[in-house]
């Protein structure tokens, strides 16, 4: 199965947003990886076209991951939009929380497969409603 996605990533370190196009750049489908490190820019884009997923940092300067996400709840375009975690806060109340506001949460360092295990299972929903 061939999975054709647009996914967000929005994290301050560049590096982090570069080793997961790589991770989604080696594996077999159409998966375009839309990376930012400013929320501002984030936000702009996603309000204009809507991805089907957002990798999202907690920890971001200027907007954290909870203001970025309670902005897309708000939207109508982007409040169905699955948003997965990634952070460097490792302890069970934020854990908690994240799963309780996000589709899931990641803590890094995080293994290739932990990322894609996770993306996919909130990309599929969407996709077999897709695919019908």
């Amino acid at each position: 199965m061939k999975i054709k996605a647009r996914i967000c990533v929005i994290n301050d370190n560049p590096d982090i947003i570069e080793s997961i196009h790589c991770v989604f750049e080696r594996f077999e489908g159409d998966i375009e990886v839309l990376g930012y490190t400013s929320p501002a820019n984030a936000m702009q884009s996603m309000l204009a076209d809507p991805p089907d997923l957002v990798l999202l940092d907690l920890m971001i300067p200027g907007m954290s991951g909870w203001q970025i996400t309670t902005e897309m709840r708000k939207d109508e375009h982007l409040k169905s939009v699955p948003i997965i975690f990634l952070t460097a806060i490792n302890d069970k109340e934020t854990e908690r929380a994240g799963k309780m506001i996000a589709k899931d949460y990641v803590t890094k360092p995080f293994t290739t497969h932990e990322l894609l295990r996770k993306s996919f299972t909130a990309l599929l929903p969407s996709y077999l409603n897709e695919t019908g």
